[in-house]
């Protein structure tokens, strides 16, 4: 019995790769709405933390970073919000109660003079701040 010959396979020609494009994402950066005094506005996040930090950096002179946890709300530009603690030394703050995402605050502000400005604060951490 003869054999047949077998045929060479045929090479298939190369699919050219289908590739997903990726989407170009944009971030949309809103502002978020100023309470009445138009204080800083606070990331959102859990408990106190967001307020702690603030108050921290602005007690280290690290302005930059109160500036981009919530003080570039305040005002119209970086140098504007820094030359407003030229007369603060340090501030004080004492948490008296935090609820959801409410923390309700004093916070006493000890001037380069020796004086102290007293605020009562409520810090809402989904994004604003109101010192009366």
């Amino acid at each position: 019995m003869k054999k047949k010959a077998s045929k060479p396979a045929r090479k298939r020609a190369a699919k050219p790769r289908v590739t997903k494009k990726k989407r170009a994402v944009r971030k949309v950066v809103r502002k978020p709405v100023l309470l009445s005094g138009g204080n800083p506005q606070i990331a959102k996040a859990e408990g106190d933390a967001p307020v702690q930090a603030y108050i921290s950096a602005i007690n280290h002179h690290n302005y930059l970073r109160a500036w981009n946890l919530g003080g570039r709300f305040t005002s119209s530009s970086f140098a504007s919000y820094k030359a407003g603690f030229a007369g603060t030394q340090h501030d004080t703050l004492t948490i008296l109660s935090v609820s959801g995402n409410v923390v309700t605050a004093h916070l006493a502000a000890l001037q380069t003079d020796g004086t102290v400005k007293n605020f009562e604060t409520v810090f809402l951490d989904k994004g604003g701040c109101q010192i009366e």
